[in-house]
């Protein structure tokens, strides 16, 4: 069995994470308008800046540190 360790940062609390970790894997719960940006790992500096200025209406930025940043961004 995999298993995985998600931490809050912003005090949502374990109660909050797990429903939403249930319903994500129910399929219950649409993420992907939620991520606006993808960057990959050599460009952490402008995926901070992006968010921390909210260009382009910056919601979630993610970092892709796959070794094919495009598959990992379902691009």
């Amino acid at each position: 069995m995999n298993e995985i360790s998600l931490l809050a940062v912003r005090g949502e609390g374990s109660g909050s994470v797990a429903r939403a970790v249930s319903l994500a894997g129910q399929g219950r719960l649409q993420t992907d308008a939620l991520v606006t940006h993808h960057f990959p790992l050599e460009n952490i500096g402008e995926a901070f800046d992006t968010y921390a200025e909210r260009r382009g209406n910056a919601i979630k930025v993610m970092l892709d540190v796959s070794e094919d940043p495009e598959q990992a961004s379902g691009d």
